[in-house]
């Protein structure tokens, strides 16, 4: 089943953008709120106030966060593996 796009209109650090995605809309208001407050937190803790940056530092931030998610689920189905060779 091919999911239809859908138009968005979402605040991100207090500036409208537009943005078209096929997933839910659940998904998409879950991310956006996700990066929101990784930026809003960002700006607090380095006193930053420039929007491209903190989208940047964000956007640096969940790729760290994924590849760490990545590499433990690799190590747990290495290790299952060799339970289930054993």
């Amino acid at each position: 089943m091919i999911s239809s796009l859908q138009k968005y209109k979402v605040t991100l650090f207090g500036e409208i953008h537009a943005l078209v995605s096929d997933d839910s809309e659940k998904n998409v208001l879950s991310s956006v709120h996700l990066v929101d407050t990784l930026m809003k937190d960002i700006a607090q803790q380095t006193r930053c106030t420039d929007t491209k940056q903190l989208a940047l530092l964000a956007a640096l931030h969940l790729a760290q966060q994924q590849l760490c998610d990545q590499s433990k689920l690799m190590s747990l189905i290495d290790n299952e593996l060799k339970t289930v060779a054993q």
